[in-house]
């Protein structure tokens, strides 16, 4: 009945989003960061047959214990991070190429993802969709250093509305992405050696991807 239905209106073509304070932006990205180092840490340790002391169902674990205490900047002043949340880098039991023994590994992917939207701004699937065969073809070497925060250029080879392009970064999120093909590249799994179809679909105009940002080990590498 045109009386009582609803008018008929446009899909909107944008989303709604709630962000987080302009002024928690910096301590926030400062603080992924820091996890992230931490995490590092913990991943050579493992590569290293070092023992981890955490797994999936630990909550916490004491930094200082670990043998690094990150630190974070809040306010000009840096900040000890005593205690970690294991959530976002959740250990498993994988094997190292060239190692005969399993050993627990912390997980990098979800801290440099984390850190990658919060740097470049684009969407999660975009991010989450990284080849790791592309990523680094628009990196100026001549301007690439570590531990630097110049200018340089990331390859995004997927995009909602338009095709591939390069977004301008600093030269700490290369490395940090960098730091990630590390990991996926330290373990000999099935599943990271093979290539999907953005969003499993066979008609994508993007192709077929080999994910940075692939978990390896299970059947969703993604």
């Amino acid at each position: 009945n045109r009386n009582t239905d609803f008018p008929l209106v446009r899909r909107r073509r944008s989303t709604v989003k709630n962000i987080f304070p302009t002024e928690a932006f910096s301590p926030l990205l400062s603080f992924s960061y820091a996890l992230a180092e931490w995490a590092y840490f913990q991943f050579e340790k493992a590569r290293n047959d070092e023992k981890i002391d955490f797994h999936s169902g630990t909550e916490f674990v004491n930094a200082q214990k670990s043998g690094f205490v990150p630190l974070f900047w809040m306010n000009g002043k840096p900040h000890p991070i005593h205690f970690i949340p294991v959530k976002l880098c959740a250990a498993a039991v994988r094997r190292f190429k060239n190692k005969t023994s399993n050993s627990l590994v912390p997980n990098l992917s979800f801290l440099h993802i984390l850190i990658l939207i919060f740097e470049t701004g684009i969407r999660l699937i975009h991010a989450r969709w990284l080849d790791i065969r592309t990523y680094r073809q628009a990196v100026n070497e001549k301007h690439y250093k570590l531990r630097d925060y110049s200018i340089n250029y990331l390859h995004v080879n997927t995009d909602k509305v338009n095709s591939a392009w390069d977004s301008t970064v600093s030269n700490t999120v290369i490395e940090m992405l960098d730091r990630q093909a590390e990991y996926r590249n330290s373990f000999n799994e099935k599943f990271l050696n093979e290539t999907l179809w953005y969003g499993r679909n066979e008609d994508s105009r993007f192709g077929k991807i080999l994910p940075l940002f692939s978990t390896g080990g299970v059947a969703s590498a993604i």
